[in-house]
């Protein structure tokens, strides 16, 4: 079975979650201002860091910004993005571009069954010969080793390059933050292991729904506890 990542990380959420939106096709609320502007500074690091002859200046960044945020949200908030966006602007363009090896790196990782489809937002190879795969989020509530999608990255870069190390970095858009670490033996084959489990999930079918204080973020919320009984929760 062939799948992209950001639909596993739906399905390690809630297997129902999964099921409402990808099977049935139920549509989704409007995009919130968070996700607007993640995937809009996702789309200015593109634009900074993607080696040409001619690199952008601020000015560029700048209207580049505006265009891409241009009927997104209202008056006050665009605001609010537009000074966030400068300060994204000012920590890319002082980012050191000579070990960019790729910016929104695509791949497919086989893994038991199952091949994982990927995008990696940036892939930096040093003078030693480490790979580092640099992860980007809005908000700094970075989480570590116990992050799903860096595990994949490991897997992928280990298969696709073979180098001698693999860091994995955090990046917060919001403040720059940065975390970065290695990941063991272990961890390596835990990550492995979930996300062949979590793909198996998904072609067996089973989708009864994994609740906790996410349900009452969730669009379904009402649907899903109407349909499913309390006593029938995924042990995913």
């Amino acid at each position: 079975m062939k799948i992209s990542y950001s639909r596993l990380a739906e399905y390690a959420e809630c297997p129902r979650r999964y099921f409402y939106r990808y099977v049935q096709g139920r549509s989704l609320p409007k995009q919130s201002e968070e996700m607007t502007l993640g995937s809009v500074f996702h789309e200015l690091l593109k634009f900074i860091l993607s080696p040409s002859l001619l690199p952008p200046t601020y000015m560029d960044a700048e209207n580049h910004l505006r265009s891409l945020l241009s009927g997104k949200l209202g008056a006050e908030q665009m605001e609010e993005a537009l000074a966030l966006g400068r300060k994204v602007i000012e920590n890319l363009l002082q980012e050191d571009t000579s070990t960019i090896l790729a910016i929104e790196f695509s791949f497919s990782l086989p893994l038991g069954r199952h091949i994982i489809n990927g995008r990696m937002d940036r892939v930096d190879r040093h003078k030693n010969g480490e790979l580092e795969i640099i992860e980007y989020k809005l908000r700094a509530t970075i989480k570590g080793k116990d992050n799903l999608q860096l595990a994949l990255y490991h897997l992928a870069a280990e298969s696709i390059w073979h180098p001698p190390s693999i860091k994995l970095t955090l990046v917060s858009f919001m403040d720059n933050e940065k975390s970065s670490f290695y990941l063991d033996e272990n961890e390596i084959i835990e990550g492995r292991e979930r996300i062949i489990h979590l793909a198996s999930g998904i072609e067996r079918e089973d989708f009864t729904p994994l609740r906790g204080n996410h349900c009452f973020n969730c669009p379904f919320y009402t649907v899903c506890f109407k349909e499913i009984p309390p006593e029938r929760e995924s042990l995913l």
